[in-house]
């Protein structure tokens, strides 16, 4: 169960709190909204106090204003988290800046507006803070999800809807009928090149990969940036780990020195996991 307090410095209203699944051993999605303002004491925040019992708990702590609705949402609001001894977790202000931005994505809860904040974490039973704060007069949102692991496919599904850079891979594993197959059981380690990545194709590549004639050379493409296995940052080595991809016929080379480099292509995230396997994020297309 999870218990919630919340506190607010420099808020004139609290609208709203609401809590749901108190009845469950899932920790409750918390919702609270206020109007804060520095000229009422200082910095101004929301601070909600969350207990978690019994199992660790994977949840999104996320701060919201310029997509608040009807409402003067704050323009640039931070999210905190601390534990019970004060030590500082995570602090963070722009979401898609977050060094877990694409995992983040993944849970289909990352905020819609790139300047509002979010931290994604694994709390271990205890005693937490979660604070969301801003500089500024308006309303401001704090959010706690519960985040459970969803499959690749549907991962890549909420990271597109996001506005994060992952909307041409998803249409590419739709129009391929690929996004099917990383719904399956797995397990899978796909690496995912941003839609910066894509745009980076010679020109008119990617139109005619997309259209019908292009899709068998697409699905080759996208085969080549998956591993039937799941491998984690974790289970590699120093220098080259081969492992065969699911084009057949066509290895992947992951390269582990003062950075990480598949094929030649730069991990800029790792270990974004699904039910089904890992991703990584990659800055380049990999072609065969």
């Amino acid at each position: 169960m999870t218990k919630i307090k919340t506190i607010y410095k420099g808020a004139t209203a609290a609208l709203a709190l609401a809590v749901t699944n108190l009845a469950t051993a899932d920790i409750a999605n918390i919702s609270t909204r206020a109007f804060i303002d520095p000229a009422n004491g200082g910095d101004s925040f929301i601070l909600s106090g969350i207990v978690i019992t019994d199992t660790s708990q994977r949840v999104l702590v996320r701060a919201t204003g310029p997509s608040l609705q009807g409402v003067n949402g704050v323009s640039d609001p931070g999210v905190l988290v601390i534990d019970v001894e004060g030590n500082i977790l995570g602090d963070l202000d722009d979401w898609q800046s977050a060094p877990n931005s694409f995992a983040a994505a993944l849970t289909g809860f990352a905020p819609s507006d790139p300047a509002e904040a979010a931290y994604l974490t694994t709390l271990d039973p205890g005693a937490y803070a979660a604070q969301a704060n801003a500089n500024e007069a308006g309303f401001v949102l704090l959010e706690v999800y519960d985040t459970p692991l969803v499959t690749l496919s549907q991962g890549l599904s909420n990271a597109a809807g996001s506005g994060a850079e992952f909307t041409i891979l998803n249409t590419a594993l739709t129009a391929t009928g690929l996004d099917a197959a990383l719904a399956g059981d797995g397990p899978f380690t796909l690496f995912a090149p941003t839609d910066a990545a894509f745009a980076a194709l010679p020109e008119g590549t990617l139109e005619s990969l997309l259209a019908e004639e292009g899709l068998v050379t697409l699905t080759n493409i996208l085969l080549l940036h998956v591993i039937g296995s799941q491998i984690a940052s974790t289970d590699l080595v120093a220098g080259d780990n081969v492992a065969p991809s699911l084009l057949e016929g066509n290895d992947l080379t992951v390269s582990v020195g003062d950075g990480v480099a598949v094929n030649g292509s730069n991990v800029i995230e790792t270990d974004a996991f699904g039910t089904n396997g890992v991703i990584h994020v990659i800055d380049a297309v990999i072609l065969p």
